[in-house]
């Protein structure tokens, strides 16, 4: 999957980067190569915001709190968390905003 999202961001920066920087996240994560995810996750975060893309601003956060709290990074996982349900909110996906209570 990684190798396509490549292509696609390569065609479109702006659309494709971020879910690239998501996957490269969460490749680095199960690598153990911790700074390299939370740096992937937030460049994604980032440039999903910058580019409106609410619902991968919201996937970049809640997958940066998991890999911190993986790492018992605590309160990084509860701010990405925070940080994720509210852009859930505000892409109207209250469904996923249910499922962190």
């Amino acid at each position: 999957h990684r190798a396509t999202a490549k292509q696609w961001a390569g065609r479109c920066e702006a659309n494709y980067g971020p879910m690239l920087d998501i996957i490269d996240g969460e490749l680095a994560s199960r690598e153990a190569r911790h700074d390299d995810a939370v740096n992937s996750l937030e460049r994604a975060r980032a440039s999903a915001e910058a580019g409106q893309l609410t619902w991968l601003a919201a996937l970049a956060c809640e997958r940066l709190a998991a890999a911190a709290r993986r790492r018992g990074h605590l309160t990084l996982a509860e701010t990405a968390q925070e940080n994720a349900r509210k852009a859930y909110l505000r892409w109207g996906a209250s469904a996923i905003v249910r499922r962190f209570a």
